[in-house]
């Protein structure tokens, strides 16, 4: 599925795939960066949650 995931990004001319999950995620954290991807620390993610 990853696979297919990067050649749709290219054949759309996309820019990139941006996935994101959590830091105890070892499965995850494992298989992106075998599949080409690289961790990028560069940045911050927030969330705020509207909890009504």
């Amino acid at each position: 599925m990853i696979e297919a995931a990067k050649e749709v990004c290219k054949s759309s001319d996309a820019c990139g795939i941006l996935l994101e999950t959590g830091k105890s995620n070892d499965i995850g954290n494992q298989l992106y960066p075998s599949c080409g991807f690289e961790l990028y620390d560069e940045v911050n993610f927030y969330e705020w949650t509207n909890k009504i």
